[in-house]
């Protein structure tokens, strides 16, 4: 596969008139949570024509599908790469922390390295914990929890009912009743499957894991759940729920119904409030990454 990707990518360098620096995976298979059908996630970065940065006419991004297998690749231009890692953007970090690497131009092999170690050692822990929470909660409410909403986008859960109403929560902490036949509310759809619960619970212990280390999380899942355990920031029942999970995801059973299994960590997870005070640091050096962007243009413009 990996030499069918390379072969995509020196298309897309011709097609596009590009040099690509770097490919790596960003989905399933950089968590160790692919499963026999899934599919590849690629990532790539590429710099384009000095006149096109001039002239301002540069893309920021590129998407396409392979025509041969079932492969989706992103790509980045280098100066939004390098913007994102400035703000602490965590799909930038994402890839720098991949270790699932299918392409990179040999005179970049040190400088990537050296970039990468900057970032472990400075990006913003507060930004990082919050990405991930927000992350946990906007796919919790979306999949997992029991809602009614109406027509103008309000979203209440369900915390309680019976043989007529809902009891929900208002945004201000209190309840209300709605009628089970309101004209105005309707019960959300969930998707009670293994991968959307997983999906939650794998935000939930990287937020967990850099708030506990102020460290970036390990990329891989099963390596993630052994650092907390080892550091005893989640309860062992929590730690075999996950990985119970994350087996099922990887023999093909991630669309398979089990219902809410991490409700009671969630919820109390993301009920609890973060200080963001005691997670503040200087963050990422703009003229490291200046460096580092000035380094790949002198190596590698197309």
């Amino acid at each position: 596969m990996k030499d069918i990707i390379q072969r995509e990518l020196q298309e897309y360098e011709v097609e596009y008139d590009i040099s690509i620096i770097g490919a790596r995976d960003y989905g399933s298979r950089s968590k160790g949570l692919q499963g026999p059908s899934s599919d590849y996630d690629v990532f790539f970065l590429f710099l384009e024509p000095y006149e096109e940065y001039v002239a301002g006419n540069e893309r920021e991004t590129i998407t396409r599908e392979s025509q041969e297998e079932n492969i989706e690749y992103h790509g980045w231009n280098l100066r939004k790469f390098r913007t994102e890692l400035a703000g602490n953007g965590p799909n930038a970090i994402s890839y720098i922390q991949s270790d699932v690497v299918y392409y990179e131009k040999n005179c970049l092999y040190g400088p990537f390295r050296d970039l990468e170690s900057h970032i472990r050692h400075n990006f913003k822990p507060v930004a990082l914990i919050e990405h991930y929470r927000s992350m946990a909660a906007n796919n919790y409410h979306k999949y997992l929890e029991k809602t009614v909403h109406n027509g103008e986008g309000e979203s209440l859960p369900v915390i309680g009912e019976n043989e007529n109403y809902y009891v929900v929560e208002k945004s201000d902490g209190g309840e209300r009743m709605i009628r089970k036949d309101s004209n105005v509310f309707e019960l959300g759809t969930r998707d009670l499957v293994v991968k959307r619960n997983l999906m939650v619970m794998d935000a939930l212990l990287r937020a967990k894991y850099v708030e506990e280390t102020h460290d970036l999380p390990p990329r891989d899942f099963f390596d993630l759940l052994e650092e907390c355990e080892n550091l005893d920031c989640v309860d062992a029942d929590i730690c075999m729920r996950a990985e119970h999970l994350a087996e099922l995801k990887t023999e093909g059973e991630g669309q398979k119904e089990c219902g809410n299994q991490i409700k009671d960590f969630a919820e109390a997870e993301l009920g609890r409030d973060i200080d963001h005070a005691t997670h503040v640091v200087d963050g990422i050096d703009r003229d490291e990454l200046d460096h580092f962007v000035s380094y790949v243009c002198r190596e590698a413009s197309p």
